[in-house]
């Protein structure tokens, strides 16, 4: 699945092919705002956020369909 995701560092949205991985949970203090760890796959191999960051998610094929679907984050 492809996620659109904003990159705190560059200030930019991303889009990145990953998978959840369950094993991996935060919460906060008091337990709750549970959040979840993603690992790019494929071409994205080594890239890594967490479902804070999540913007849009979108079961195109191909990340120039994504683009094409949701151009307003890419202006």
């Amino acid at each position: 699945m492809y996620y659109i995701i904003k990159d705190k560092i560059r200030n930019i949205h991303v889009i990145i092919e990953a998978k959840c991985d369950t094993n991996r949970a935060w919460h906060n203090a008091w337990g709750l705002d549970k959040h979840y760890e993603y690992n790019g796959i494929n071409e994205d191999t080594g890239y890594y956020f967490d479902s804070r960051q999540i913007i849009k998610k979108s079961k195109a094929k191909t990340k120039e369909k994504v683009k094409n679907i949701y151009p307003e984050y890419f202006l």
